[in-house]
């Protein structure tokens, strides 16, 4: 059962790049989604596609740590592409220091 439903969600993404292809190729030149090499297009190929649009809206990056079920945001912004991750190195100096001050304290 499980492997007629990945079947029928791979003809389904696959006339969705027919679909594609048909309408937004340009005149001369190449397909607009190109064969897979792999022969098989499924859901969970796009799922890092969606991440990074999901990642890239306000208030996303919280959005797809939710939907991913990522412990932590470093974890989501890798799964979703490049990003400006520099602001994490801050928060883990200001935690060590929250916790040097909690043990002074």
């Amino acid at each position: 059962m499980l492997r007629a439903s990945n079947t029928a969600d791979e003809q389904g993404h696959g006339d969705l790049a027919g679909l594609v292809n048909a309408a937004f190729a340009a005149e001369g030149a190449g397909l607009a989604i190109p064969p897979d090499p792999t022969k098989h297009l499924h859901g969970s190929r796009f799922r890092r596609t969606l991440a990074y649009f999901i990642v890239r809206r306000p208030r996303g990056l919280i959005a797809a740590a939710l939907q991913y079920a990522h412990v932590s945001t470093k974890v989501t912004l890798s799964y979703a592409g490049e990003g400006d991750t520099s602001w994490l190195e801050d928060l883990v100096v200001e935690k060590l220091e929250m916790g040097l001050e909690q043990k002074r304290g």
